[in-house]
């Protein structure tokens, strides 16, 4: 008996009926199911006896309350049933899940990224699939808006400037040099919405008030699903590059993994969050995520910045214009960092001035920083192309090269932000 066949048994067995023309019409989905149950087939069979038994047992107690009767039933026997319910609820979950009927990643280890058929890049990650809110179609004030997003993605974890308004001793560093770029955060940001909205949720039966549970994100989850989506990634855009005559692929794999031990170490310490230091990694020091009992959250920040639409993921535009983030995203950071990381934001400043002031080569810039901050010359360098490098995508600073030499000017909106920050404005 197929595999097909044993759905319509279980079908039956449970008393879910089905008429005949109801069957020929099915019969064209047999291969469609054949592959959704076929992981579950044994699982399945082994919950046909224990299922109809647990059944009996709710209908006897239902029956029994509904006659007003007050019989002794064993505990052991109440629990055994909920154990088969619970189980079997997770199983129908599961397969529920497989049909598409939750947005979740595709597994992209299943698709050549080389290959013009595969997957896109941001598949899943778009912000057609992710905003709570159809802004084509209706209009709704900020407090509904917050509303939808707390239901979606919440709780929400707390924002590190309040907690620092509470702790003294909340570390306020400087982003570390290997800190190379930014954009590898929005892969990350987007990633964990997906699973966030795709995770599991548990109704609870007795609440009247629909109350219902969610699986719990953690950190690891983030990790490995976001090394997945970054590897494909920079396969993906190297393979866009090679079509197109672009290098803007090539900019953007910077800070990606290759899917080696090593990268994929680094990527997931840096871009997500290291397991041993916990609270370290660019998405936590930014305030964009938060860790409560080993589930990671998104900050309202952290919600606020992943929602807001990319040139890369969103648009082609990004390709066309070689930016990584549009306008709002580039302030949204800035002003991240100057609540978040304070010492990172005066350091910015620091860079911005040198800029302004005519010292705006490497070497010069690296002699300011030892001078400023007495470290040493391989720690200033590491320091210097690691702030500049996101500066550039922050775009408050370009870098220009004439042959070897190699200068940095202040843009439009850094000169700006420079003349704001002097006057002790806001951002």
């Amino acid at each position: 008996m197929g595999l097909f066949p044993k759905y319509i048994y279980y079908s039956k067995r449970f008393g879910i009926s089905m008429s005949e023309r109801e069957n020929d019409n099915q019969n064209g989905q047999n291969e469609a199911w054949n592959k959704l149950l076929k992981p579950h087939e044994k699982v399945l069979n082994d919950f046909v006896g224990p299922l109809s038994m647990a059944n009996v047992f709710a209908q006897s107690m239902a029956n029994a309350k509904a006659a007003g009767l007050n019989p002794k039933v064993p505990t052991a026997a109440e629990q055994w049933a909920e154990s088969i319910f619970e189980g079997w609820f997770a199983i129908v979950g599961q397969i529920a899940k497989s049909t598409g009927i939750k947005r979740r990643l595709l597994d992209r280890g299943l698709y050549d990224p080389i290959v013009e058929s595969s997957v896109e890049w941001n598949e899943g990650l778009t912000l057609d699939l992710l905003d709570p809110v159809d802004r084509d179609d209706i209009e709704i004030d900020e407090i509904e808006e917050d509303q939808l997003i707390e239901d979606w993605y919440g709780p929400l974890g707390i924002e590190p400037q309040l907690l620092r308004r509470f702790n003294a001793g909340l570390p306020d560093k400087l982003f570390s040099g290997q800190y190379n770029r930014l954009f590898p955060v929005k892969i990350v940001m987007r990633t964990l919405a997906n699973l966030i909205y795709s995770r599991d949720e548990f109704k609870i039966l007795d609440s009247d008030e629909g109350q219902y549970e969610y699986d719990e994100i953690l950190l690891e989850d983030l990790r490995e699903e976001s090394l997945k989506v970054a590897k494909y990634a920079k396969l993906r855009f190297e393979w866009i590059d090679a079509r197109s005559g672009n290098k803007m692929g090539e900019r953007l794999s910077v800070g990606l993994t290759d899917g080696s031990k090593k990268q994929n170490e680094r990527f997931a310490v840096q871009f997500v969050g290291s397991v041993r230091n916990i609270g370290s990694g660019l998405p936590f020091e930014l305030g964009l995520i938060s860790l409560d009992e080993g589930e990671v959250k998104f900050t309202n920040n952290g919600v606020k910045f992943m929602l807001l639409s990319n040139p890369i993921f969103d648009t082609n535009d990004g390709w066309k214009t070689g930016n990584s983030f549009s306008k709002e995203e580039q302030i949204f950071l800035i002003r991240l960092i100057r609540f978040n990381a304070p010492q990172e934001f005066l350091f910015m400043q620091d860079i911005l001035t040198w800029i302004g002031q005519g010292i705006n080569s490497p070497k010069p810039l690296e002699s300011k920083i030892i001078e400023t901050r007495n470290i040493s010359g391989t720690e200033s360098s590491l320091l210097r192309s690691g702030i500049l490098a996101r500066m550039i995508e922050l775009g408050i600073v370009i870098r220009e090269q004439k042959g070897r030499k190699v200068t940095y000017q202040l843009t439009q909106m850094g000169t700006q932000l420079l003349s704001k920050n002097e006057n002790q404005s806001d951002v």
